[in-house]
Protein backbone atom coordinates (compact mmCIF):
# COMPACT_ATOMS: atom_id res chain seq x y z
CA UNK A 1 0.00 0.00 0.00
CA UNK A 2 2.83 2.40 0.75
CA UNK A 3 4.31 1.70 -2.68
CA UNK A 4 1.04 2.73 -4.38
CA UNK A 5 0.87 5.97 -2.39
CA UNK A 6 4.48 6.85 -3.18
CA UNK A 7 3.95 6.11 -6.87
CA UNK A 8 0.77 8.20 -6.97
CA UNK A 9 2.43 11.13 -5.18
CA UNK A 10 5.42 10.93 -7.56
CA UNK A 11 3.18 11.00 -10.64
CA UNK A 12 1.17 13.95 -9.31
CA UNK A 13 4.39 15.80 -8.46
CA UNK A 14 5.77 15.28 -11.97
CA UNK A 15 2.55 16.54 -13.56
CA UNK A 16 2.61 19.64 -11.36
CA UNK A 17 6.27 20.34 -12.14
CA UNK A 18 5.70 20.10 -15.90
CA UNK A 19 2.56 22.23 -15.64
CA UNK A 20 4.33 24.95 -13.64
CA UNK A 21 7.35 24.97 -15.92
CA UNK A 22 5.17 25.47 -19.00
CA UNK A 23 3.38 28.38 -17.29
CA UNK A 24 6.63 30.07 -16.32
CA UNK A 25 7.95 29.79 -19.90
CA UNK A 26 4.90 31.62 -21.26
CA UNK A 27 5.27 34.41 -18.71
CA UNK A 28 9.01 34.86 -19.24
CA UNK A 29 8.52 35.40 -22.97
CA UNK A 30 6.22 38.35 -22.28
CA UNK A 31 7.87 39.65 -19.13
CA UNK A 32 9.33 43.13 -19.18
CA UNK A 33 13.01 43.52 -18.33
CA UNK A 34 13.08 44.87 -14.77
CA UNK A 35 16.80 45.28 -14.04
CA UNK A 36 18.95 48.29 -14.87
CA UNK A 37 17.93 49.89 -18.14
CA UNK A 38 18.93 52.97 -20.15
CA UNK A 39 16.51 54.27 -22.77
CA UNK A 40 18.07 56.66 -25.26
CA UNK A 41 17.37 57.33 -28.91
CA UNK A 42 16.62 54.53 -31.32
CA UNK A 43 15.23 51.05 -30.93
CA UNK A 44 18.31 48.81 -30.84
CA UNK A 45 18.60 46.81 -27.62
CA UNK A 46 21.98 45.86 -26.21
CA UNK A 47 22.71 43.83 -23.07
CA UNK A 48 26.00 44.11 -21.22
CA UNK A 49 27.30 42.44 -18.05
CA UNK A 50 28.89 44.89 -15.62
CA UNK A 51 30.96 44.36 -12.46
CA UNK A 52 32.11 47.22 -10.22
CA UNK A 53 34.55 46.18 -7.51
CA UNK A 54 37.60 46.92 -5.43
CA UNK A 55 39.92 44.40 -3.77
CA UNK A 56 37.55 43.66 -0.90
CA UNK A 57 34.04 44.40 -2.09
CA UNK A 58 31.72 44.02 -5.07
CA UNK A 59 29.58 47.14 -5.42
CA UNK A 60 27.57 45.94 -8.40
CA UNK A 61 27.22 42.84 -10.53
CA UNK A 62 24.47 42.51 -13.10
CA UNK A 63 23.14 42.97 -16.61
CA UNK A 64 22.29 46.36 -18.06
CA UNK A 65 19.93 46.81 -20.99
CA UNK A 66 20.56 49.80 -23.24
CA UNK A 67 17.97 50.88 -25.77
CA UNK A 68 19.89 53.16 -28.13
CA UNK A 69 21.32 52.98 -31.64
CA UNK A 70 24.86 53.82 -30.43
CA UNK A 71 25.17 52.30 -26.94
CA UNK A 72 28.20 53.30 -24.89
CA UNK A 73 29.57 52.60 -21.45
CA UNK A 74 28.45 55.95 -20.03
CA UNK A 75 24.84 54.95 -20.76
CA UNK A 76 25.31 51.64 -18.93
CA UNK A 77 26.82 53.32 -15.87
CA UNK A 78 24.07 55.93 -15.93
CA UNK A 79 21.47 53.17 -15.79
CA UNK A 80 23.24 51.57 -12.82
CA UNK A 81 23.50 54.87 -10.99
CA UNK A 82 19.87 55.86 -11.69
CA UNK A 83 18.41 52.64 -10.34
CA UNK A 84 17.14 53.51 -6.83
CA UNK A 85 18.04 50.24 -5.12
CA UNK A 86 21.70 50.17 -6.21
CA UNK A 87 22.83 53.12 -4.08
CA UNK A 88 25.81 53.69 -6.35
CA UNK A 89 27.22 57.13 -7.08
CA UNK A 90 29.54 57.38 -10.10
CA UNK A 91 31.47 60.61 -10.76
CA UNK A 92 33.45 61.32 -13.93
CA UNK A 93 36.36 63.69 -14.46
CA UNK A 94 36.49 66.37 -17.19
CA UNK A 95 37.76 63.74 -19.68
CA UNK A 96 34.84 61.38 -19.10
CA UNK A 97 36.81 58.86 -17.05
CA UNK A 98 35.64 57.40 -13.74
CA UNK A 99 37.14 59.44 -10.90
CA UNK A 100 34.98 58.34 -7.97
CA UNK A 101 32.51 55.59 -7.11
CA UNK A 102 30.62 56.09 -3.88
CA UNK A 103 33.31 57.33 -1.47
CA UNK A 104 36.32 55.78 -3.25
CA UNK A 105 38.19 58.34 -5.32
CA UNK A 106 41.26 58.10 -7.57
CA UNK A 107 44.50 58.84 -5.73
CA UNK A 108 48.18 59.00 -6.65
CA UNK A 109 48.50 55.29 -5.81
CA UNK A 110 45.17 53.81 -6.91
CA UNK A 111 42.56 54.50 -9.55
CA UNK A 112 39.44 53.11 -11.22
CA UNK A 113 40.24 50.99 -14.28
CA UNK A 114 37.77 50.12 -17.04
CA UNK A 115 38.14 46.73 -18.75
CA UNK A 116 36.01 45.79 -21.74
CA UNK A 117 36.35 42.13 -22.70
CA UNK A 118 39.33 41.91 -20.30
CA UNK A 119 41.23 44.73 -22.09
CA UNK A 120 41.94 47.89 -20.10
CA UNK A 121 40.58 50.97 -21.86
CA UNK A 122 41.57 54.48 -20.87
CA UNK A 123 39.28 56.89 -22.67
CA UNK A 124 36.04 58.84 -22.34
CA UNK A 125 33.17 56.52 -21.39
CA UNK A 126 31.07 58.03 -24.21
CA UNK A 127 33.68 56.78 -26.68
CA UNK A 128 33.58 53.18 -25.42
CA UNK A 129 30.93 51.60 -27.62
CA UNK A 130 29.40 48.34 -26.49
CA UNK A 131 27.42 45.59 -28.21
CA UNK A 132 25.88 42.19 -27.49
CA UNK A 133 29.10 40.43 -28.50
CA UNK A 134 31.05 41.94 -25.60
CA UNK A 135 32.01 39.53 -22.84
CA UNK A 136 31.48 42.21 -20.22
CA UNK A 137 32.72 45.31 -18.46
CA UNK A 138 34.73 45.34 -15.25
CA UNK A 139 35.37 48.53 -13.33
CA UNK A 140 37.98 47.87 -10.67
CA UNK A 141 39.85 50.02 -8.16
CA UNK A 142 43.50 49.00 -8.28
CA UNK A 143 47.05 50.20 -7.81
CA UNK A 144 48.25 52.41 -10.66
CA UNK A 145 50.03 50.32 -13.25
Amino acid sequence: MNFKKITLISIISLVLVFDLSSCSDDKSKNAEYKDDKYIGTGKSETMVDVVIRNNTEIFYIGKVKIVDDKPNLQMALGAIEDKDNNSISIKLDENGNVKKINTIENTKKKKWYISLDNIIIDKNLKDILINDNNIGVTISYESIK
